[in-house]
């Protein structure tokens, strides 16, 4: 069973650099010698978008485990205990306006991850655009991609 360990807002949030792709993770719960961590990432896809994502991690301390890394809702679900379960998201909106602030990209494009995206996915992507919106980006453009997944792409207003 897993518990929840997150603390915060304000949550602690270090951002790892690795030659265009900024990335950080959150630990959000754990069960012996295992953690589940909220991964972010902001990777610069060629000027002038950065694209945003965000998964949970299951983590093996002692490798005695299998690790994963999923954007399946169903599949991380079991590993994030229900008193953590409605910060996940904060800690999302909390990461992304970190890293844009940090890598200022001209435009970052987003994109949910699964066809025909449910009502909460859609949630998650509005709340993910005010994000972007009160860091000064504005709505370029958005729409349903060749695979059926709502995409959005948002650039910086100009200074």
């Amino acid at each position: 069973m897993f518990r929840p360990t997150l603390e915060g807002p304000p949550f602690d949030l270090q951002i790892e650099d690795d030659h265009g792709c900024l990335a950080i993770s959150v630990e959000i719960a754990s069960s012996g010698d295992r953690i589940v961590v909220v991964v972010c990432e902001l990777t610069d896809l060629d000027q002038p978008y950065a694209e945003f994502s965000f998964s949970i991690a299951v983590v093996s301390l002692d490798q005695t485990h299998e690790e994963f890394q999923t954007q399946d809702r169903q599949i991380a679900a079991p590993f994030i205990p229900d008193g953590v379960r409605p910060s996940v998201m904060r800690v999302v909106c909390s990461c992304l306006d970190a890293m844009v602030k940090r890598a200022k990209p001209l435009g970052v494009y987003r994109v949910v991850k699964e066809p025909n995206a449910h009502e909460k996915a859609l949630k998650k992507h509005e709340m993910l655009t005010e994000v972007l919106e009160n860091t000064g980006y504005f709505v370029e453009d958005q729409g349903t991609d060749p695979f059926d997944r709502r995409f959005c792409t948002m650039r910086r207003n100009p200074d």
